[in-house]
């Protein structure tokens, strides 16, 4: 049994720590990093884990209609063209008030220790609904942590809505600071 607070057996422990760790000079290779660190953030049920799992090709992580599925953020390796890419797949955030558990409190934690981990930051909109307070605050998170952002609305295929890619595009200015943008389109 080891006591930190009466330095019971701390040797021991850190000598049996020591004897788990690689040997010094074991570090990844450069082959095994990812390129880029690619976070994935949104609210719930906008589809960030389906989108996780059509960049890797497979079934990664778990998705699922049901809202709140994803809890912790989940790294997801994935290649393009030869390149190795890390997708962060990050629970779905809800509005400060609806955050009635830990849960939410531990979610929206590790949804913005993803952004900050991040390369690049891909922020996933729901095509058939109106951006919200939650889409408001994740995008001054990205912009506070100083991240490159996508902007990416999802669900073309289910919108059954009458309104054009271009009109989004304007909405998305529109909501969102101008300055924000770097070129239009």
């Amino acid at each position: 049994m080891t006591s930190t607070k009466q330095n019971r057996h701390r040797d021991e422990l850190i000598a049996a720590i020591h004897a788990q760790l690689p040997p010094a000079g074991d570090e990844a290779s450069p082959l095994d990093l990812p390129e880029m660190k690619v976070a994935i953030v949104g609210r719930r049920n906008v589809g960030k884990s389906t989108f996780v799992n059509a960049l890797a090709k497979e079934e990664r992580v778990i998705a699922s209609p049901v809202a709140g599925t994803t809890r912790d953020s989940i790294d997801v390796r994935f290649e393009v063209d030869g390149h190795t890419f890390l997708a962060i797949d990050t629970p779905g955030l809800r509005r400060a008030k609806s955050r009635t558990s830990d849960i939410d409190f531990y979610s929206t934690h590790r949804a913005e220790r993803s952004i900050r981990r991040a390369d690049v930051v891909l922020m996933l909109f729901d095509a058939s609904e109106p951006i919200g307070k939650v889409d408001k605050q994740l995008i001054d998170s990205i912009v506070e942590q100083q991240k490159p952002v996508v902007l990416v609305v999802n669900k073309w295929d289910l919108y059954a809505g009458d309104v054009e890619r271009s009109e989004w595009s304007q909405y998305l200015r529109d909501t969102f600071n101008a300055d924000f943008f770097c070129h239009p389109g």
